[in-house]
Parts: structure tokens; C-alpha cells; sequence
């Protein structure tokens, strides 16, 4: 099994990040053209107020020669299928009822209440498994010194499952990991235009806003406004 960590931090507050999370593989990143297709299974609040989302990622997969070798022998197919789970947290003041006295412990809602705002996303593939088994776990939180960045952490573990020469698991894993290191910096390219987009749009959408207003106001006597006010 190897491993793979990456750290990064992104110059936009945890909110704006955490919003932007749902459009990282719009058409605006144009870095992630591996991923095909992001399918939503389910949707829910959890009991503590937490946004759990689970997805289907289907991806393509390029492999070097001698992986694609591997891909040929197996049967494999040459696209996967990765199921991903997702937590919001945010915290939240604890709430007093009028029936608990001073002296009764914090209800379960209060000390399950995350202590920093955080997406943390789960995943594993699905497919491909005959070669490789990958999970991934990656986490968006504010910065600790920066409340204007949050800071972005990925751990993934990848262990070769085929039955073949440890020599031949090894080249597989490595594999896995180089593969991980070039889409982790596409991924961080890509989502950091996704950003700076999502950003531009929001800013054009209030000076538009604000420019029809502008015009609305011109376009009266000050006795039409003084009315309409």
C-alpha cells in the first residue's frame, strides 16, 4: 500500500469555497477533463444539522503502456466509477429549552456540534477494483491563521489488489500515486478557476444589479421618487 498527502491553502474565505465545492467540474475547470460525469444519489440533513451528500464520479482513465497491458489482460473497463460522500458542518450556538434546567447535560445536538466550520469528502472507487482499491479523504477548513483562506487537505491510500508479482503491485501503486499527484494539481488549478470565475460572476451580477437601479432612479422626476420611496 502507498500513500499520498497534499496540502494547499486557497485564497477565498471557507463560505465562498464550501459554495464553490458543488461547481469544481463545471465547464469553468478546464483542467479535471478526465471526470465525465458527477451524479448526485442522495441528499440529506442529519440529525446534528450536518449536509450529507452522497455522489456517483465517473471518470476516463489513460494509462501508461504497461498499465494498459494490465487493463487488457483483466478486461477492464476504461472508465470508473468512484462513490463519494460528503459532510457540511457548521457550528452552531447550543440552544436552551425552556424545560432544561442549569444543572442537565448538553443535549446530543450540542455536543455533536462540530467545533469549525468543515466539508470533509469520502471516497472510493468502485470499479477497477480487480487492480486497485483507492480511498480518498479530503477536508476544507478555515484557515487557522487567515479567515480570508481556507485550507485544503487530501490523504489518499492506494493498495494494488491484483494477483501478480509483488514487483508488478509495486509498479501499479506507483501508478496510483504519480496519478494522484497530476490530478491533485490539476484539481487545485482547475478548482482555483472555478473560484476566480464563480467570484467575477457574482460581482458582474451586482454591478448589472446595481446599474439597473441606477437607470430605474435616473429615469424619475424626484416627485416620482419621492413617491415610489
Amino acid at each position: 500500500m502507498k500513500f499520498f498527502e497534499n496540502t494547499c491553502s486557497f485564497d477565498y474565505p471557507w463560505p465562498e469555497v464550501s459554495i464553490a465545492n458543488w461547481r469544481k467540474y463545471c465547464a469553468w475547470n478546464n483542467r479535471c477533463e478526465h471526470v465525465l460525469a458527477v451524479d448526485t444519489i442522495s441528499r440529506s440533513v442529519s440529525p446534528t444539522g450536518e449536509l450529507i451528500t452522497e455522489r456517483l464520479i465517473t471518470t476516463s482513465q489513460n494509462p501508461p503502456a504497461f498499465i494498459a497491458s494490465i487493463f487488457k489482460s483483466l478486461n477492464l473497463p476504461t472508465t470508473s466509477h468512484i462513490y463519494e460522500r460528503s459532510i457540511v458542518s457548521i457550528p452552531r450556538p447550543p440552544t436552551t429549552s425552556a424545560l432544561t434546567t442549569p444543572t442537565s447535560p448538553p443535549s446530543t445536538l450540542e455536543t455533536d456540534a462540530p467545533s469549525i466550520p468543515s466539508v470533509v469528502m469520502t471516497s472510493r472507487n468502485l470499479t477497477l477494483t480487480q487492480l486497485m482499491v483507492v480511498s480518498e479523504r479530503v477536508s476544507y477548513t478555515p484557515h487557522p491563521a487567515d479567515p480570508q483562506k481556507t485550507e485544503f487537505k487530501q490523504h489518499a491510500e492506494i493498495e494494488a489488489t491484483l494477483q501478480a508479482w509483488d514487483m508488478v503491485k509495486r509498479k501499479v501503486e506507483a501508478f496510483g500515486v504519480e496519478a494522484f499527484g497530476g490530478n491533485a494539481e490539476k484539481g487545485r488549478e482547475g478548482f482555483g478557476r472555478v473560484l476566480e470565475m464563480g467570484r467575477k460572476a457574482i460581482e458582474e451580477g451586482w454591478e448589472n444589479v446595481t446599474g439597473s437601479l441606477e437607470g430605474v432612479v435616473g429615469g424619475l422626476d424626484e416627485g416620482e421618487v419621492a413617491r415610489r420611496i
